[in-house]
């Protein structure tokens, strides 16, 4: 719980050139994701619309480090807001 609201989780893992989930899923529930680190928006994106696809709707997403390799897309594709906690230059 975090100030009233039930918090649950699932894990996204990349096996082979998809992406399975594990855990909390349920159509229709506002789910924000969470990538430690990212080194390119694409896969960022690419989680956002496998969550979509599994039927959940992504309000967001918060990256805990962007490596400032790539640019990364601040809508995920339009589909909506990703934010970034820190950047690696911030951290070195």
């Amino acid at each position: 719980m975090l100030n009233g609201l039930e918090l649950r989780g699932f894990l996204l893992r990349k096996e082979g050139r998809g992406l399975t989930i594990s855990g909390f899923c349920r159509r229709g529930a506002q789910v924000v994701v969470l990538e430690e680190v990212a080194t390119e928006s694409a896969l960022v994106t690419r989680v956002v619309n496998r969550v979509r696809e599994i039927g959940m709707n992504p309000v967001g997403s918060i990256t805990v480090v962007d490596r400032e390799i790539f640019k990364l897309d601040t809508t995920n594709g339009g589909s909506c807001r990703s934010v970034s906690l820190f950047r690696l230059s911030e951290l070195v």
